[in-house]
């Protein structure tokens, strides 16, 4: 036996007399050559001896059903401690989720019926670029009527444009039957052009 490690983990063996004649050999002639082995050896087998001299303690037939009932009682506290936890994780998550997702949602709604409120600028019937504006609420589309050579798309960004020839007369149909009608003037020069957008 070379090193105090595997001397230390032998003890036990040595004493309880588990050891095999040369690993006893080899154990003697190292507690021989190693003072602090042979103190620890004599430790534990005064330990040992110590604890087999005790008297032994009675148990009642049924200490072994009462034993692994109350360790069973103990794991189902654990479990239900952990599944407790884990409950309210799984609840509490999944409810917050809900409520930030509702939350956003009723924003979104309440931003876009009131964008939708205002889709052109409130001045737009003022403004010289436009001949007119007009609505069709059933359909939820725009019409915008430009009379200078900038498309009004590129302003409202709508899906689609045409464009209408010089002196065209325009009309737009809606539902309702009612019609609005748009031209060019005969006061204004002939390079002034008429664009439609809708989206």
């Amino acid at each position: 036996m070379n090193n105090c490690h595997q001397c230390e983990e032998l003890i036990s063996d040595y004493i309880e007399g588990k050891l095999d004649s040369n690993s006893r050999q080899q154990f003697d002639n190292h507690i021989k050559a190693c003072s602090q082995c042979a103190g620890k050896t004599k430790n534990v087998k005064v330990l040992h001896n110590t604890l087999i001299a005790l008297p032994g303690k009675q148990v009642s037939s049924d200490f072994d059903s009462m034993l692994r009932a109350r360790i069973g009682i103990e794991n189902k506290r654990e479990r239900r401690k952990r599944e407790s936890l884990l409950f309210s994780w799984k609840v509490r998550v999944p409810i917050y989720g809900i409520s930030v997702v509702l939350v956003l949602f009723i924003l979104v709604t309440v931003f876009s019926l009131l964008s939708n409120k205002n889709t052109f600028p409130p001045n737009a019937s003022m403004n010289p670029e436009y001949a007119a504006v007009n609505q069709n609420v059933f359909r939820g589309s725009y019409t915008f009527y430009s009379l200078d050579r900038k498309p009004a798309n590129d302003v409202f960004s709508q899906q689609q444009s045409r464009y209408l020839k010089k002196r065209e007369r325009i009309e737009s149909t809606s539902s309702d039957s009612s019609s609005l009608a748009v031209y060019n003037e005969p006061t204004r020069s002939s390079s002034v052009d008429f664009y439609q957008t809708s989206f």
